[in-house]
């Protein structure tokens, strides 16, 4: 199996939240800057609309949890970001979730990975990850939504902690949490396009996307 960069507009749910938008122009400027790159990239920046309601709630997410944990601005994380980049393009892919991959594939990219690897990444070619990519590439699917007992093996662990130790693994699994409690706010709120390998699709969506 391997992954699809590109997806067609009928191939997107639209999402349908009975959440009130602020308008860009009533946005803080920080907000308003995320939501014209969110609408450039891919047509529909309705997640930052219905954020925008609690810029202070939303700052949490965007410049402090996401900053300190997954770009290691803080001095106490352990592993290394490229691992974390490899981290959340896994489950994205595996979510479906438009947004999230619109934007993954590049960073991906941009910390070293090549396209071949990405296409290969939810079930990894022998040569072409090293070990602990591999072991980073299994646990992301302990935190995906669609696994109903997700589970570290001993294996798993053994192999993991050879690399990044026990530290490293509570901190992937902290970073891990923090992302699923986001993806499922963004399906629950109905913020975000679904791609259609999405198993979360919801049943009473079925407008073509207008994302161009």
């Amino acid at each position: 199996m391997s992954t699809a960069e590109g997806h067609a507009d009928s191939d997107l749910t639209v999402p349908n939240t009975p959440i009130g938008q602020i308008a860009p122009e009533d946005m803080p400027r920080w907000i308003r800057k995320h939501y014209d790159a969110v609408k450039d990239t891919i047509g529909d920046a309705t997640s930052t609309g219905v954020f925008a309601n609690h810029p202070g709630a939303y700052a949490m997410y965007m410049r402090e949890v996401y900053p300190k944990m997954f770009f290691n601005t803080s001095e106490d994380m352990r592993v290394d970001h490229k691992y974390k980049e490899l981290f959340r393009f896994k489950m994205g892919i595996l979510h479906g979730c438009h947004l999230c991959n619109s934007f993954n594939w590049q960073t991906t990219l941009d910390v070293g990975y090549t396209r071949e690897q990405l296409e290969h990444a939810l079930e990894p070619t022998v040569g072409l990850f090293s070990d602990v990519e591999v072991a980073i590439l299994e646990l992301a699917e302990c935190f995906v939504l669609t696994n109903q007992d997700p589970h570290l093996t001993p294996e798993l662990h053994a192999r993991l902690k050879q690399h990044i130790g026990d530290e490293g693994i509570v901190e992937m699994g902290v970073l891990g949490a923090f992302f699923m409690g986001w993806q499922r706010l963004l399906f629950a709120y109905d913020l975000v396009p679904r791609e259609q390998a999405c198993m979360l699709n919801p049943p009473m969506i079925a407008t073509p996307s207008v994302i161009t």
